[in-house]
């Protein structure tokens, strides 16, 4: 899951949309590793919570 953490620091709430987005899609991939890493950046300053929020519920939205 290195990689998946090194993505979401670079590329942040694309990387959110897509693990969720793949997630719902009943693909083997792991969202709440990435919403819980998307929490520690978020506290650290480094996201936004409410657009983690609207990203995380457009992905899995979308998902469905």
């Amino acid at each position: 899951m290195g990689f998946l953490t090194s993505w979401l620091e670079h590329y942040g709430y694309w990387v959110l949309f897509f693990a969720l987005l793949l997630e719902m899609l009943a693909i083997p991939f792991s969202g709440e590793v990435s919403m819980s890493y998307a929490g520690l950046l978020i506290f650290q300053g480094k996201l936004n919570w409410f657009l983690c929020i609207l990203t995380a519920g457009a992905g899995v939205s979308t998902g469905e």
